[in-house]
């Protein structure tokens, strides 16, 4: 029974729990308890235990209360809590990044707690991802996975300890691959404006034979004639008789 206050009433919220179980064992903090035709009773207990809390669920039971704390006693007794690795340890390998200048070296992303049998141990496996350049630090690499036998009992994140740029040559690659590409296109161009150019310099020069004049020559010295003589070297010369 918790009676919680409620201002500005004159009366208070009263809550009944019928979970027998957080009178009967300290450890026990919660939850709910439950009822239906095909179920019968059951009850959803939790307790805690040097900060690690565990649930149990109780379905069609005769007596759910003494269940349920038979069930989590039997969890804290045979099982213990592990934190194999810490969040910002480095496992010591790095990952090969594509394009990259040098490798990455990984890091733990986040803390990560195993729940196994009392006296097994345990064994990691490292799963890294396909990296390529440039590489941010932080982001994700793969993972660090925590077997007890053959099951998988927990799973710490990976990421990139550090960044990693693209090595040299993928950097200036993009840009030698413009200067290129612009220099085939202007040569293509100087090809073919020099081709046209051939082909059509006298095409386009010349002028209709309707428009040719006869040149000009000037009468050299001792030569003597009349001003349409020499404007006309070409004509039939005439004498004066």
């Amino acid at each position: 029974r918790v009676v919680i206050p409620w201002p500005g009433k004159k009366w208070n919220h009263v809550l009944y729990n019928k979970n027998r179980l957080l009178s009967r064992w300290d450890l026990c903090d919660g939850v709910k308890t439950g009822y239906t035709k095909q179920a019968g009773n059951c009850l959803l207990a939790s307790a805690t235990e040097n900060g690690w809390q565990l649930l149990a669920v109780v379905l069609q039971s005769k007596d759910t209360w003494t269940d349920a704390q038979t069930l989590l006693k039997a969890g804290f007794a045979h099982y213990e809590r592990l934190v194999p690795v810490e969040r910002g340890r480095r496992p010591g390998a790095e990952a090969p990044v594509k394009h990259g200048r040098s490798p990455c070296p990984l890091t733990v992303g986040r803390a990560v707690t195993c729940i196994v049998p009392k006296g097994r141990q345990i064994r990691s496996s490292l799963v890294v991802g396909k990296l390529s350049a440039p590489v941010r630090s932080g982001q994700a690499a793969g993972a660090l996975v925590f077997r007890c036998g053959r099951q998988v009992v927990g799973q710490a994140p990976l990421v990139a300890g550090a960044d990693v740029p693209l090595a040299f040559w993928w950097r200036v690659r993009p840009h030698l691959l413009r200067l290129l590409i612009l220099a085939v296109v202007l040569l293509g161009v100087r090809l073919l404006y020099g081709t046209f150019a051939e082909t059509d310099r006298f095409r386009w020069s010349r002028k209709p034979p309707w428009s040719r004049r006869a040149p000009r020559v000037r009468p050299g010295r001792g030569q003597r004639g009349s001003g349409n003589q020499a404007r006309d070297a070409s004509g039939p010369r005439h004498r004066r008789d």
